[in-house]
C-alpha cells in the first residue's frame, strides 16, 4: 500500500525551505520599496501593502515608478519594468508551486523511470485538462533561490536610486510630484 507521506528528503526539504525564506525576503523588500517609491512612512506603506498579493504589489510599484520617475530616468524604467515582470513570473510559476504544491508519487515506468516523489502543483483555470508543474528536483529549488537573491539585489538598487532621486528634490518639487512629503512632515 502506498504511504501518504513521501520519505524524508532533507536536501529537498532544505532547498524548498531556503526558497520560501528567500521569497519572504523578497516580499519584505517589495513592502519596503512601497515606502521608498511612494515617499511615505514605512508603517503607512505597510498598511497599504500588508493585505495585498504579489501581483497587486507589483502593479502599484510599476505605476508608482512610472508616474514619479519616468521623466527622471526612462532607461532605468525599462529595467525596473523587466525586473517587476520577472518577479511576477516567478510568483505565478514558482512561488505558487512552492506554497500551494503537493507531494506527488510517480510509480515506476520501467528501468529508466524508477518510482519517485516530486513537488508539484495542479491547476485547471481554463480547461478541464489542467496543468501540472513538476518541480521535484533539489537543484531546481536551489537555482530558483539564487535567482530570487539576484532579483532582491537588483530591486534594492532600484529602490536606492529612487530614494536618492527623492532626496535630491526640493520640498516644493516633492509636494508637486507626490502631493505631500513624508520627510518634510
Amino acid at each position: 500500500m502506498l504511504d501518504i507521506f513521501p520519505p524524508d528528503d532533507p536536501e529537498m526539504e532544505a532547498a524548498l525551505g531556503r526558497f520560501m525564506i528567500t521569497w519572504g525576503a523578497l516580499e519584505r523588500e517589495l513592502d519596503h520599496g512601497m515606502s521608498v517609491v511612494l515617499d511615505v512612512h514605512g508603517p503607512l506603506a505597510l498598511c497599504v501593502s500588508a493585505n495585498l498579493g504579489t501581483k497587486s504589489k507589483l502593479d502599484i510599484l510599476r505605476s508608482a515608478f512610472f508616474t514619479f520617475y519616468c521623466d527622471h530616468d526612462c532607461d532605468a524604467m525599462d529595467h525596473i519594468h523587466a525586473l517587476l515582470d520577472k518577479i511576477g513570473d516567478l510568483s505565478g510559476r514558482v512561488r505558487n508551486t512552492a506554497a500551494h504544491g503537493q507531494p506527488v508519487f510517480h510509480p515506476a515506468l520501467g528501468d529508466n523511470h524508477p518510482e519517485r516523489w516530486t513537488w508539484a502543483r495542479y491547476s485547471a483555470r481554463k480547461t478541464l485538462n489542467g496543468r501540472y508543474d513538476d518541480f521535484g528536483d533539489t537543484a531546481f529549488w536551489n537555482a530558483q533561490t539564487e535567482a530570487v537573491r539576484e532579483i532582491i539585489v537588483e530591486f534594492v538598487r532600484a529602490c536606492d536610486a529612487a530614494s536618492e532621486y527623492v532626496l535630491s528634490l526640493t520640498p516644493k518639487t516633492r509636494v508637486s510630484l507626490f502631493g505631500h512629503s513624508a520627510r518634510d512632515a
